[in-house]
């Protein structure tokens, strides 16, 4: 009897789910991840973003001995947003089409290690970074929570990042911020790319926040080889201002609503690294 040809959708290979790709692929653990292959080794984090037409909560561009590798992580906000990314499976961008695949947990987290460095967090290997803190919806590694061993579920997950489950989480409002004690840096998601400091000091100067206008000083917008990716870093003058600005979250900036979240030290040092301005920590 002659055995069928393997399909390359349906080999189990490091990082992607064995449900295949595309439309239909099995999401085996219920993480709402997606796993890009085939990317531009130029591509931008903005261009990812338009080109699955979401609002990711993070990506990840994975290397390999320091360059980049053509692979990227998208951690979306539920399993109705991977539906949809997997829905750009072998779509272009550019010259290159996409292949799209479901992502575990565990791969996620893998490449999470890769990226940071085992050996920067005590050398945690292959362990679970959610063990030492890490919080995707927060972009980083939260000190605070070093060693505590937070669940997924402790960050809304199973109910929808970004949702009213993250409440209970480290970057909820009932949470306690991004650095323990407060923190008073607010990194903004969604941005319009075209964007400026004013245009965020004018979002804040709202008479019902309770707060005085920001100095422009203080808005430090989150670029990626020179190039906008929605994102930006606001320092009030206390955690207490920072809280009361946190009430404009998903306030709408034109026609873009505008996600706040604490901002960790993780997201001060990942924020150095790209736009390669030093801010104080």
């Amino acid at each position: 009897m002659k055995r069928p040809r393997p399909n390359e959708d349906s080999l189990e290979q490091p990082g992607m789910a064995a449900g295949g790709a595309g439309a239909g692929a099995q999401i085996s653990d219920g993480f709402p991840c997606v796993r890009l292959r085939g990317l531009p080794f130029d591509v931008m984090e903005g261009d990812i973003k338009m080109f699955l037409e979401l609002e990711p909560v993070d990506i990840l561009m994975v290397k390999r001995d320091g360059r980049f590798s053509g692979e990227a992580f998208v951690v979306l906000g539920s399993l109705q947003l991977v539906e949809a990314a997997l829905q750009k499976h072998r779509q272009f961008i550019g010259q290159r089409f996409i292949e799209i695949f479901p992502a575990q947990k565990r791969d996620y987290y893998r490449a999470v290690c890769q990226y940071c460095g085992a050996d920067r967090y005590g050398g945690m290997g292959m362990m679970d970074p959610s063990m030492a803190g890490y919080n995707p919806m927060m972009g980083g590694y939260d000190p605070s929570m070093m060693g505590m061993g937070m669940d997924m579920n402790m960050m809304g997950y199973g109910q929808g990042y970004g949702q009213q489950g993250m409440g209970m989480g480290m970057g909820g409002r009932g949470g306690m911020g991004g650095m323990g004690g407060g923190t008073t840096w607010l990194k903004l998601r969604g941005l319009p790319f075209a964007a400026v400091p004013d245009d965020i000091i004018a979002f804040f100067d709202d008479g019902t926040l309770g707060i005085p206008r920001i100095d422009p000083s203080k808005v430090h917008m989150w670029t990626d080889g020179g190039r906008p990716t929605g994102m930006a870093l606001v320092q009030f003058s206390t955690p207490q201002e920072a809280s009361m600005a946190r009430n404009k979250d998903k306030g709408l900036m034109g026609t873009r609503y505008v996600e706040i979240f604490p901002a960790t030290r993780g997201d001060l040092e990942k924020f150095m690294a790209r736009t390669g301005e030093n801010i104080p920590m």
